[in-house]
């Protein structure tokens, strides 16, 4: 073992009484490992509410949605469906359309987005049929006629109307021009009602079969593309404008939500920053630690000087103290961090209020880049505020300690 570190090692267990030393430099360890706890719980924090967001959306939004520039309908939207999902990245596709209407149900009346679901896609059913938690999606599929539509509605809708499965309601949407409006009512027979786990879909949002006449009389607009690696859709999109032409509008995922994902980014970021200051803070206990260890340890430094030790070897003695310092207080922070995060997890601690947040909790998610990143940060801060002691050590006059001594 290299003399400097059997040194470092000696002064960091501060033997013979030295208490003061001994115990600033247990402060300054836990000091760190709270600085580092703390970060790695918020990023953790912060991983696992962009992530679970992002789920959310991913499940209920198309990856690529593509429309007409001037906005009408696809007469050919069959031809332009079975095109696409010959492209290579794409993982399949289906039409769709919206209209907002007013549900009246046994208790009261509600507005929804009605959203056409291609009964003949098997990529569209499968999107769905995960989230019914109550009914079937079968008579939609069937869509057997009678003078009733069936319906599927989100949770929060049957929640606000006061309807169940097999209760008739009437939907009342508007059909014309920018000229002439004209109210229509469809009557309809809820089948199912589907919860996500997305406030804003389950609290909005009904689907009805694309093939009924009586609630789509015209082509749909809308074609919903799903490519087989989300985070790389924007190379899909350019590949798909370049296929299809002029003429239509293709708008992906990470394009709609980016001021969303932009904002998170952001607030990690000054997470990362503040709390590393905390870190920052820590470490002039490293610095207070070093310093009194300078000072006690004066007279072994002359005697090290006058046996031949070199500067640089002096300095290091002290750095890597300093690093021991803080690698012992990073290793306690990241374990305290994860044991924390799986007790989050495994507790629920952090709630949030689903129709605000869109989620009812938020899992603790410590990524090992972050992970790295923290105990980059604590070592580097626990190294700088080691330079300082250790300089002031190289510095020590060896013939006026010895003659004070």
């Amino acid at each position: 073992m290299p003399y400097e570190v059997f040194l470092a090692l000696r002064y960091l267990r501060a033997p013979y009484g030295r208490r003061t030393a001994r115990l600033l430099g247990r402060v300054a360890a836990g000091g760190i490992a709270l600085g580092v706890c703390a970060l790695t719980i918020a990023l953790a924090l912060a991983n696992g509410f962009r992530d679970e967001v992002q789920a959310k959306i991913l499940q209920g939004t198309a990856h690529i949605t593509l429309t007409r520039i001037d906005g009408r309908p696809l007469a050919d939207w069959r031809a332009i469906v079975a095109r696409l999902e010959r492209m290579a990245g794409v993982k399949g596709a289906y039409a769709t359309a919206y209209v907002g209407a007013l549900i009246d149900g046994p208790a009261a009346t509600s507005y929804t987005i009605l959203r056409a679901l291609d009964i003949e896609s098997e990529r569209a059913i499968a999107e769905l049929k995960p989230s019914i938690g109550e009914g079937s999606l079968q008579p939609l599929v069937e869509n057997g006629g009678g003078h009733r539509v069936p319906i599927v509605i989100g949770a929060g809708v049957a929640e606000r109307i006061g309807a169940r499965v097999g209760d008739e309601v009437s939907l009342i949407v508007a059909r014309g021009g920018a000229s002439e409006v004209e109210p229509q009512v469809i009557e309809a027979r809820i089948v199912g009602v589907f919860r996500s786990g997305l406030f804003e879909y389950d609290s909005i949002w009904s689907y009805a079969a694309l093939e009924d006449p009586s609630v789509w009389p015209t082509p749909p607009s809308i074609i919903s593309v799903e490519v087989e690696d989300p985070f790389a859709v924007a190379r899909v999109k350019t590949r798909l404008e370049r296929a299809l032409g002029p003429g239509f509008s293709l708008t992906d995922w990470q394009e709609a939500n980016r001021p969303f994902f932009t904002a998170l980014a952001l607030e990690k970021r000054l997470v990362t920053a503040l709390i590393a200051l905390l870190v920052g803070v820590a470490a002039l206990n490293v610095f207070a630690a070093l310093s009194l260890t300078v000072v006690e340890r004066r007279g072994d430094i002359a005697v090290l000087r006058t046996m031949g030790a070199r500067t640089g070897e002096i300095v290091s003695i002290f750095l890597i103290q300093g690093g021991l310092i803080g690698a012992l207080g990073t290793a306690i922070g990241i374990v305290a961090g994860l044991i924390a995060c799986s007790l989050g997890n495994r507790f629920r601690l952090v709630r949030l209020p689903a129709e605000v947040y869109s989620l009812s909790f938020v899992p603790f998610d410590p990524h090992p880049r972050d992970l790295i990143l923290t105990a980059c940060i604590a070592l580097l801060v626990s190294l700088g505020a080691a330079i300082g002691p250790a300089r002031a050590a190289a510095s020590v006059l060896p013939a006026t300690v010895l003659r004070n001594e």
